[in-house]
């Protein structure tokens, strides 16, 4: 039997392996310790940005996003194919809300539209009425591109208005999986 002494010796190790482990899971970088000394705050960087087209380290000019904040906000962009509104931010690793709170006014997502000129993604509070939006509108849409705003509207000609935003699936083009990736921005009235 141990005395309280070695109980209280054996537990002071156990809880320093826990604190040191964890540190050193928390500062690694997918099997990488992390680099601090690379910051670049010299940049001149003209805000707001584009999050789709930003690299990691014009996304350090902004204040609050480091190295390890600006990797994993491009890797997690690169996963999902581009971000379709600011609130995906909060799921990048290590990105809060209040971070997204303090970056919204240096950050935007843009998109080119038909005529060229650039417009914002339609946001997930900011749904598109498919039964009564135009091409550049359609395309507000992350994944709705020309040619699929194209046989949304085509469609609405040659069968009326959708009843349901289930029915945008009848559309040449627009399978289940892309459904899934634009349900939360349509609506129809």
């Amino acid at each position: 039997m141990l005395n309280i002494n070695q109980r209280f010796i054996i537990i002071t190790i156990i809880a320093a392996f826990v604190v040191g482990g964890t540190i050193y899971l928390y500062e690694r970088d997918k099997g990488k310790l992390v680099d601090h000394t690379k910051v670049f705050s010299n940049r001149k960087t003209k805000f707001p940005i584009d999050l789709n087209n930003v690299s990691v380290r014009d996304l350090t000019a902004v204040p609050g996003i480091g190295v390890v904040k600006a990797r994993a906000i491009v890797e997690y962009r690169e996963k999902i194919g581009g971000f379709s509104s600011l609130s995906q931010l909060k799921c990048v690793k290590g990105i809060g809300e209040k971070t997204v709170e303090k970056i919204l006014k240096y950050i935007k997502i843009d998109k080119p539209n038909l005529s060229g000129k650039i417009v914002t993604f339609a946001t997930h509070t900011d749904k598109i009425d498919i039964n009564t939006a135009g091409i550049d509108e359609l395309m507000k849409i992350k994944y709705i591109g020309p040619q699929k705003a194209k046989e949304i509207i085509e469609y609405r000609k040659e069968n009326g208005p959708f009843k349901s935003i289930r029915d945008v699936m009848k559309v040449k083009g627009i399978g289940s999986k892309t459904f899934d990736k634009i349900k939360m921005y349509i609506e129809v009235y």
